[in-house]
C-alpha cells in the first residue's frame, strides 16, 4: 500500500498487488502533511495525515474500499506517524503545539481523544514511531541540540522520555527490530547512517547499545522495514549527482553494506514497507515526480 500527498493536496492511495500497481486512486479533502500507513488486522490498513486546520484526519482501506477522510481532531505540528500496538490498536503521533507529542489511538471502530504529552526541553522534528512487536510503540525525535529522544507507549500510557544522545542531520527513522519489546533507531550525521538498537527490557539509556555508524555517503533520512523476524531492509539516496538509491539489509546478524539498488535519479527520500517474510518494497520519486518502486532483500 503508498499513499502520498498529490499535486492537488489531496491524499492519492495505490496498491501492490499480484507484482503490479492497481492505480492511483484520490480521496476527498486536502491535507496539510505527508501521510503514515499502517495495518491493523488482516487485508485492514489506516492512514492518517494533518489536514489544513492542522487536526488529524484519517482514511480505513477494509481489504476492498477506502473510507471517506474522517477528522479525528486535536492541534498536529507535523505530519503523523502510525504505528500498530496490537491486532485491534494503533496509535498516531505528531510534534505538539508545544514541542511535545500529540497523539490519538484506534480501537475496534473508534478514535480516543487526543493528548499531549509533554517533554522537556521540547521537540524539535517529527517523530517516527514503530511497533515493538510486544504490544508497545517506540518513537524517536530529536531535542533542539540534535540529539535523538526516545519515548515508549507501552499500550496504555507512556514512560519517561530517554535522551539515547548521538546528533543527527535529519529526522529519525524507527523501525521495529525482530525482537519482543524491541526497535531500531536510525539516523544521518556528518553524511553517514549510524543504528542504535533497544532490545526490551528495562525502558533506559543503558538499555540501548549506542550509536554505531553504518558508513556509506548518503543525502536522506534512512528509511526501513522489517520483512520478518531480526531481518530489515532500509534505503536512502547517495550523495552523487542524480541522487540514486541505495540499500542496506540486516540479515539477523550482519549488514550487507551499501549497494546501488536503481540506477533512476530520485528527487525525495525513499519509502519502504514489508512485502513478504524476506523482501521489502520501497518507492522514491523520480525527476518527474513519477513513483518508482523496487522489491529487494
Amino acid at each position: 500500500m503508498c499513499a502520498v500527498r498529490n499535486q492537488n493536496g489531496r491524499l492519492a492511495v495505490n496498491r501492490y498487488v499480484s507484482n503490479a500497481w492497481t492505480g492511483w486512486t484520490e480521496l476527498a479533502g486536502l491535507i496539510g502533511s505527508d501521510s503514515s500507513c499502517t495495518e491493523r488486522g488482516t487485508r485492514e490498513v489506516v492512514c492518517a495525515a494533518r489536514n489544513e486546520a492542522n487536526a488529524l484526519v484519517f482514511t480505513r482501506f477494509n481489504g476492498a474500499t477506502w473510507s471517506v477522510p474522517a477528522v479525528v481532531g486535536g492541534k498536529f505540528h507535523s505530519a503523523p506517524s502510525c504505528a500498530r500496538v496490537s491486532a485491534t490498536k494503533l496509535i498516531c503521533v505528531g510534534r505538539s503545539a508545544t514541542g511535545g507529542l500529540s497523539y490519538a489511538t484506534y480501537s475496534n471502530a473508534a478514535w480516543s481523544a487526543v493528548s499531549n504529552l509533554a517533554i522537556t526541553g521540547g521537540t524539535y522534528s517529527p517523530p517516527s514511531c514503530a511497533t515493538d512487536g510486544g504490544g508497545g510503540v517506540v518513537c524517536n525525535t530529536l531535542n533542539g541540540a540534535s540529539n535523538v529522544l526516545a519515548s515508549r507507549y507501552t499500550g496504555t500510557a507512556w514512560q519517561s522520555t530517554i535522551n539515547i544522545t548521538g546528533v543527527a542531520s535529519d529526522a529519525p527513522t524507527c523501525v521495529r527490530n525482530g525482537v519482543v519489546g524491541g526497535a531500531l533507531c536510525l539516523v544521518r550525521g556528518n553524511l553517514s547512517a549510524f543504528i542504535n538498537r533497544y532490545n526490551g527490557g528495562t525502558w533506559a539509556l543503558g538499555s540501548w547499545s549506542g550509536f554505531v555508524n553504518l558508513g556509506g555517503a548518503i543525502s536522506t533520512r534512512v528509511q526501513c522495514a522489517n520483512p520478518a523476524g531480526g531481518r530489515i531492509v532500509c534505503t536512502t539516496l547517495g550523495i552523487q549527482v542524480g541522487r540514486r538509491p541505495y540499500s542496506n539489509t540486516f540479515n539477523g546478524t550482519s549488514w550487507t553494506g551499501w549497494i546501488q539498488i536503481a540506477t533512476t535519479a530520485a528527487i525525495n527520500e525513499t519509502a519502504c514497507a514489508a512485502y513478504d517474510s524476506t523482501n521489502a518494497l520501497c518507492v522514491f520519486t523520480g525527476p518527474n515526480n513519477q513513483l518508482s518502486s523496487r522489491i529487494g532483500s
